[in-house]
């Protein structure tokens, strides 16, 4: 398979599943939006229900104080974004649709103000539509509200092409990636494709290693070998062709420990496989690649509460490695934590979040989610392909209702349906420079959401 790391940054080259980092595309909306305070769990406003248009009066003839706050641009901040259509839902029942002008200023004058602001809704062309249950509107009101890009922003880059000859053994998987931010393959062709960002030199890895053998929640691999090519900047499409038994092979370092199921896991628990990936990183995107570590072997304890793995890893100059320990189910769910650095041998993983349970593969406005075990932000991500669509924060440790979206917005999706997850980020604390990325996540499992 060949990867595009520009839309998804983080995936597995061995385990026949896709790792996902998928907060990448949910696009941490708390910090998106407002900052941190967005997400209070200390409102006491409703979680908001199904809304009707209508009936409300104008706050400008009442004691009512209009809502004003102004639009942006997530990538520039300092960008208004004119014509977004942002949505206000009361706890009267009513909501109010409000059109930002051209300073991207939106405000809003029903006298429902009053009753309390149970959902804020926001979106425009080309962005992703962001809902946040139980908002903190005064945090709108400082900090404005901000809109993310559906797509990716697109890199300058070019096709590194080649062919594969000469593996150790004929029929081996070569996983082949590269320090540049791009994309990866991993499979038995005879040829690669790869996008590589121009005008940087890079170093492309590779790792010739056997298919991964999976017994019931058990999984193995052969490593054979580890090789890389320091490579100059591409300016233009290039060829490198890859004769694997005549490249000077790296030494590898092994690593072992063990990876826990979270507590009332459920079902999970006993579907569940594990993985154990090593990435080279930049700490301020987390844009992982190259990979430079797997695990070759995950078996599942006696007791049936961890699983143990032994890990086989390169490093590399100027490389900062971070490692991925993950729980996965077929269904889409994962558990994963992030570790800056090689993990020490002998971790053992304690702090996954154990995936949300939702009793179909189907949810749609007006449904419950039961976010009461969780004491951070869930968020509602819906996807189109791998763009970004539409993103719903609900409130830490409560039972909220997937809202409904006003038909002006329901509109911008250009569709009746969308695919997605429910997930939980834990951010990295620190002041590292890691943007707010994930440390820990839990994702449910890969859901229809129609709004």
């Amino acid at each position: 398979m060949t990867m595009d790391l520009r839309a998804i940054d983080v995936r597995s080259l061995c385990y026949g599943k896709a790792i996902t980092m998928r907060t990448r595309l949910c696009f941490a909306a708390c910090f998106v939006l407002s900052g941190a305070a967005a997400c209070s769990s200390s409102s006491s406003q409703s979680l908001g229900a199904p809304v009707s248009d209508g009936g409300a009066g104008d706050a400008q003839g009442s004691n009512v104080e209009p809502i004003t706050f102004n639009v942006f641009e997530d990538e520039s901040p300092a960008t208004p974004i004119a014509g977004a259509l942002v949505s206000l839902d009361y706890n009267d029942g009513t909501d109010e649709l409000q059109t930002s002008d051209v300073t991207g200023k939106v405000t809003f004058v029903s006298s429902s103000i009053a009753s309390g602001v149970t959902v804020v809704s926001g979106g425009t062309t080309g962005r992703i539509i962001t809902t946040v249950i139980a908002p903190n509107v005064a945090a709108y009101e400082s900090k404005g509200l901000k809109l993310t890009l559906r797509t990716s922003t697109a890199f300058p880059s070019a096709n590194l092409t080649g062919a594969i000859s000469d593996k150790l053994i004929a029929g081996d998987l070569l996983g082949i990636s590269t320090t540049s931010y791009g994309s990866y393959q991993d499979n038995t062709a005879a040829t690669y494709t790869l996008s590589v960002l121009t005008g940087q030199p890079f170093t492309l890895v590779g790792l010739e290693h056997s298919a991964n053998v999976v017994t019931g929640q058990n999984s193995a691999l052969t490593v054979r070998q580890w090789f890389h090519i320091d490579h100059p900047a591409l300016t233009a499409a290039a060829t490198l062709d890859l004769d694997v038994g005549t490249q000077t092979p790296d030494t590898p370092s092994t690593i072992s420990g063990t990876i826990t199921i979270p507590p009332n896991a459920g079902t999970f628990a006993t579907d569940c496989k594990a993985a154990l990936v090593l990435y080279g990183a930049d700490a301020e995107s987390l844009s992982f690649t190259p990979q430079i570590g797997v695990a070759t072997s995950t078996t599942l304890s006696a007791d049936k509460g961890s699983f143990a793995y032994t890990a086989n890893y390169i490093t590399l100059p100027n490389v900062s490695p971070y490692a991925i320990a993950e729980l996965y189910t077929s269904d889409g769910a994962t558990s994963q934590e992030i570790y800056e650095g090689v993990p020490a041998n002998g971790l053992v993983v304690s702090d996954l979040i154990a995936p949300i349970k939702l009793s179909s593969s189907g949810i749609a406005a007006g449904d419950p989610i039961d976010a009461t075990a969780y004491t951070d932000p869930v968020f509602l991500v819906g996807l189109q392909g791998t763009d970004g669509a539409w993103t719903v924060v609900l409130p830490p440790g409560k039972m909220a209702t997937v809202p409904h979206l006003r038909a002006e917005l329901k509109a911008l999706l250009g569709t009746t349906k969308v695919t997605g997850f429910v997930q939980l980020c834990r951010y990295f604390d620190d002041d590292a420079g890691h943007n707010n990325f994930c440390r820990n996540e839990m994702t449910s499992r890969n859901l229809v959401i129609t709004p």
